[in-house]
């Protein structure tokens, strides 16, 4: 009797060892996507910073970046990718990637 509760024994830790292994791990939280961003005012002063999405209000200007899209003084300028470089400028131009971008 001995050898056939340890076979069962065996039989059950395998089973509880292996169940999991059958679904691939996700995880309950997506790594933040993260942006370099700079904003120039009109003295020439350049205020940057790098984050995964913000509200800016430096002097006049304002930048929004959140979900994926960037905002600069209340024009939408459209999508960004992790790991843009934005520069929102003292006219109230924006650049991503040295580019510059036109409102939509």
């Amino acid at each position: 009797m001995y050898a056939q509760v340890k076979k069962w024994a065996i039989v059950l830790a395998a089973l509880i060892r292996y169940a999991g292994c059958s679904h691939p791990e996700t995880s309950a939280t997506k790594p933040a996507a993260l942006y370099t961003w700079k904003v120039r005012n009109k003295d020439k002063t350049i205020w940057s910073g790098r984050d995964d999405g913000s509200t800016l209000n430096i002097g006049q200007s304002r930048l929004v970046i959140r979900d994926g899209r960037v905002i600069g003084d209340s024009r939408d300028f459209g999508p960004v990718s992790p790991g843009d470089e934005i520069l929102l400028d003292e006219n109230g131009s924006l650049f991503v990637n040295d580019k510059e971008r036109k409102a939509n």
